[in-house]
């Protein structure tokens, strides 16, 4: 009887080179194919909290018409979320103040910007108990409107000044007491003429 190898297990050692080649190139493709270590890179993977990070809120709380343009005081959530401000013009852009800290007993705090050599505005915030707020004027008390933050639940207001007529800006709170801002408006004023 004459013995046949079995050819799953007894190979010719004069096969083809081509076979060799394919077989590596079979064996290298079976090993990236799930065993080999992930891909290095130079740059840091993005963070995942600064992807998922919305846009700054804003809210739009009012309008004025002043010193040659349309204006808008804009409350808004800063880079580093704190509560920011700012006064906007379609001509004009905008100058934001973040984090106007007050107390009771400095109940106004507040940004001056001279937009022009006449006209000023003054834009800030008050304190929550804060009831009414007025700008003394030469021709006296001005009442102005307060504006609650639908974002921050603060409590801003801006108002524009002609001619740099401005004395003070008045806080009443509720029990009656008033805190001005007549230092920090001298100061400006006489810093900036």
């Amino acid at each position: 009887m004459t013995h046949r190898p079995n050819r799953s297990t007894n190979r010719s050692p004069n096969r083809s080179p081509w076979t060799a080649v394919l077989t590596v190139a079979l064996a290298v493709l079976a090993t990236s194919c799930g065993a080999s270590p992930p891909a290095v890179s130079d740059s840091p993977p993005p963070d995942p909290a600064l992807a998922a990070s919305p846009a700054p809120s804003q809210a739009a709380l009012a309008e004025y018409r002043a010193a040659g343009d349309s204006w808008r005081l804009v409350a808004f959530t800063g880079d580093q979320g704190g509560h920011c401000l700012s006064v906007e013009g379609t001509a004009h852009e905008g100058l934001p103040e973040c984090d106007f800290e007050v107390t009771e007993d400095a109940p106004v705090n507040a940004a001056i910007w001279a937009i022009d050599d006449q006209d000023l505005v003054v834009y800030g915030r008050v304190a929550p108990e804060t009831v009414r707020l007025y700008a003394v004027q030469r021709a006296g008390r001005v009442p102005q409107a307060l504006h609650r933050d639908p974002i921050s639940g603060e409590v801003y207001f801006a108002t524009f000044i002609r001619d740099r007529d401005i004395r003070d800006i008045v806080a009443v709170s509720a029990d009656g007491r008033r805190h001005g801002y007549t230092k920090k408006i001298e100061d400006f004023l006489g810093h900036d003429e």
